[in-house]
């Protein structure tokens, strides 16, 4: 399986020093990343931060080691240094945007489990984006019916199949 790579950018009302300040507090993305359900600083040194992140993917519980470095005023990147998944990396990006802001969030997932298909881990990739930025307003598309969020809704959850597993047998 190749590794699936993802990316959403997202205007913000507010100014980049501020929208950076609260990236850079690890220890509460998990308010802002509903990939994770927690996440505690293992180690905090200069610009370099060691977290443990805890949360589910693909509806599969997994830990996440990350060295986070943060490069004030613009860029917070992240490398997995052990965890369940093979290999996650990626990277916050503010940018100035007139009187606010804009979020840029990359990131590169290896789930190194066979079972899950590269098509669910991109969905599960890109909810994570998703949901790692806020949605509310500043969409086009609502400007003209106001349904962009029934478009997101039906893009990620897509069609679905259960392949009941008793004892290990299929």
């Amino acid at each position: 399986m190749q590794p699936v790579r993802g990316e959403t950018h997202r205007p913000i009302r507010g100014p980049q020093q501020r929208v950076f300040q609260l990236l850079s507090r690890v220890e509460g993305l998990p308010r802002y990343a509903d990939l994770w359900l927690a996440a505690d600083v293992l180690e905090r040194s200069g610009g370099q931060v060691v977290a443990e992140f805890r949360g589910y993917f693909g509806g599969l519980p997994i830990d996440s080691v990350q060295r986070v470095s943060l490069r004030p005023p613009a860029r917070m990147e992240f490398r997995q240094v052990r965890g369940t998944l093979k290999a996650l990396r990626g990277e916050f990006v503010v940018e100035a945007d007139g009187g606010g802001s804009r979020l840029t969030a990359r990131m590169e997932v290896d789930a190194g489990i066979p079972m899950l298909l590269e098509e669910a881990v991109r969905r599960v990739l890109t909810t994570a984006l998703e949901r790692m930025v806020p949605t509310r307003g500043g969409w086009l598309h609502d400007e003209v019916d106001g349904n962009a969020h029934a478009h997101l809704k039906a893009a990620i959850l897509g069609p679905s199949e259960t392949i009941p597993i008793e004892n290990g047998d299929l």
